[in-house]
Parts: C-alpha cells; structure tokens; sequence
C-alpha cells in the first residue's frame, strides 16, 4: 500500500469536492460530493451529484473499495438500485473488479469504470423507475453472480462454474490432477482451460474463492463436487 497514494491522486484532483477524511484505522476514507457529467450516444444527458464516503482498505488492490452513499438519496431497499446489505453500493460482481483492479490498481479508473455507470443508470432510474439500465445490469443474488461468471470463465452451465470456483479453491498441484469443470472429461493439466484457472488464481486467494463458494451454496444453490474426480 506505500504506493498507493499516488493511484488516488488523480482521482482527488478530478474530484475537488472530496478529500481524505481522517480514520483511526490503516484504511483510507475519501469522503465528499461527487459529481458527474455524462452524455453518451443515443441516452440520456445526465448531470447529478451524490455525497459519498469511499473506504479503500490498506490492502488494495487485494480487497475491493466499498462506497457508499450518505443521504439516502438511493433507496436502500428497492431491489432495483442495487444496494448491498451493508449499505455499500453494489457494483458488480467482486471477482470481475478484483480482476480488472488487479490489472489497475488505480482509483480514477475504478471510479470511471464502475462507480460512474452505476451512478448514472441510478440517476436515470431515480427519474424514472420504468427505465432499463444503460449499462446493463446483473440479476440478483446467485443468479447474477452466475451469469457473470459464466461470461468470466467462458463456459455454458451452472454446474461448471461453481466447479471451477472449487477447482481456485486448490492449490494448483492438487487441481490440476481433477476432472476439468469445463466438462471434457480430461484431467485438468490435459486441457487448456488450466490457463484459465491460473489466471484466476492471480485475482483472489484460494481462502476467497472458498468462502465465495460457501456463500452461494449458503444461499440455495445445489452442487455436488464428486463430479470433479477423475
């Protein structure tokens, strides 16, 4: 984290209304008004502020930014606008912005890519509820997760996705002597989608993608990993 202050300065010098707010903790709060200007093709001109605490923890790019909006301006309990139990603003799937900080661990552009489109689509919804997200949106719960991760991992069914979370769990030496979870029926080591598991294995510790995997199950989806063994 030494170099982290420089991969927010840019952000702080975009955002003039936001500034660090003093914490007893290693983490870093950014509190303030942010605003935004977007005016994209063929939708909506949309100028809005919103007044958000933003809490980058002393472990970035490995755990992610949690924003979070101050005046209730975003309803906390309308499924629609995406808010997290916790309060903190639901961007998107975890692992698809542990994989994009991982390549950019760099706060302007986390701000650009996540926290901007989810602003805007909000601002448009909070005008009209009637809308459709412009920048698309996930289903909630396990179903989105497991839309994402389908596009992520490039595969068809359920099944092969919460395999291959299982496979991240392992230690690559012990996986790669598995059943693939793309289903071909060849060993891991055998089959190119090993490439697959170790980029992802560079995004999020094995611990990460077991308590992931625990948590979806948890949450009312059936799997049975006996189908990994060779």
């Amino acid at each position: 984290m030494s170099s982290f202050p420089i991969l927010f300065d840019e952000f702080l010098l975009n955002n003039p209304f936001m500034s660090i707010y003093p914490t007893k903790t290693k983490n870093i709060v950014i509190r303030g008004d942010y605003s935004f200007d977007i005016d994209p093709p063929e939708c909506d001109h949309i100028i809005d502020e919103y007044k958000l605490k933003i809490v980058i923890y002393n472990d970035f790019p490995n755990k992610l930014p949690k924003v979070f909006e101050m005046e209730n301006k975003i309803p906390r309990h309308n499924t629609i606008f995406h808010v997290n139990p916790d309060h903190s603003l639901c961007l998107g799937s975890t692992l698809n912005i542990l994989k994009y900080l991982k390549n950019n661990p760099d706060l302007n552009l986390f701000a650009k890519n996540f926290l901007i489109p989810y602003l805007y689509d909000t601002s448009r919804l909070l005008e009209d509820k009637t809308r459709t997200r412009y920048h698309g949106e996930l289903s909630h719960g396990n179903k989105g997760l497991i839309e994402e991760y389908k596009e992520l991992f490039e595969l068809d069914h359920k099944n092969q996705v919460l395999d291959t979370i299982y496979l991240l769990t392992l230690p690559y030496q012990l996986a790669k002597e598995i059943k693939c979870s793309c289903g071909c029926g060849r060993k891991l080591k055998d089959c190119d989608f090993k490439n697959t598991i170790k980029k992802y294995k560079k995004y999020a510790a094995e611990s990460w993608y077991q308590k992931h995997l625990e948590n979806i199950i948890k949450r009312g989806y059936r799997w049975e990993k006996i189908n990994l063994i060779y």
